[in-house]
């Protein structure tokens, strides 16, 4: 018998969807990457005793290793997509008709809020069409170190970028950076993320104690604990967005 999480799982984008993919040499790809990332955060020779002081105008996030600086972008992005005028509708959407940017919406939500489903529901946004939801994997895998599945999802987000139709195709598309500059740990900041979201909302207490004691419909090994948007979830949500 099929269940709704079968039938979602065969909608979300598929783990790994490559075309002409030469798995070994993706792997010497990534084996050179991870030996030039370990030299690169070998620990630097301790100062002298005649050494100056250290340079004051050095940016923070220089000392930020590639997974951190993909955490903190996907962190960035997640609160960005929960706090669009529109999030709470189309969360509404995913409920009652599985939009896939509600999906996205969604996905941000248990992502700030710490819980282990959203992954499941940015696969189903990026099986949808939504560009944003294949970025998010691409960090959510860069910041857990997973090279080759970061580089999918980088490659799948420039894929859906380009299927975006351009009001004024005359306006040069955005652009990605190359991957090998985000997994090199070169400070880099997305054209799509402001350097500052201190105005902006995160889940409150309320709405992350919602989403902490959502019903699990169903424990997927692949995905872990499998759940769904309530309405109590797409009202606090507006609550917070839109006082």
């Amino acid at each position: 018998m099929h269940t709704e999480l079968d039938h979602l799982t065969h909608t979300a984008a598929p783990y790994a969807r490559f075309t002409g993919y030469d798995p070994k040499a993706g792997r010497r790809r990534i084996a050179a990457k991870i030996a030039a990332l370990k030299q690169q955060s070998a620990p630097a020779p301790a100062p002298g005793p005649d050494a100056g002081p250290a340079p004051a105008d050095r940016p923070h996030e220089q000392a930020l290793t590639f997974q951190q600086h993909a955490e903190r972008d996907l962190r960035t992005l997640a609160t960005c997509l929960i706090n669009e005028d529109d999030a709470p509708d189309h969360l509404d959407g995913l409920r009652l008709n599985r939009d896939p940017k509600g999906a996205l919406v969604f996905a941000a939500l248990l992502h700030l809020s710490g819980h282990p489903g959203a992954q499941f529901w940015f696969q189903f946004a990026a099986g949808g069409g939504e560009s944003n939801a294949a970025y998010a994997l691409y960090l959510h895998h860069a910041a857990l170190g997973e090279l080759r599945d970061a580089e999918h999802w980088y490659h799948e987000t420039a894929r859906l970028m380009d299927q975006i139709p351009r009001a004024r195709p005359a306006a040069p598309a955005p652009s990605m950076p190359p991957v090998d500059l985000y997994l090199f740990n070169i400070p880099w900041h997305s054209q799509y993320l402001p350097e500052d979201t201190t105005d902006l909302v995160r889940p409150d207490p309320k709405l992350r104690s919602t989403v902490d004691h959502l019903d699990t419909v169903r424990e997927d090994d692949r995905f872990g604990a499998f759940v769904l948007p309530t309405e109590t979830i797409t009202e606090q949500l507006h609550d917070l967005v839109c006082p």
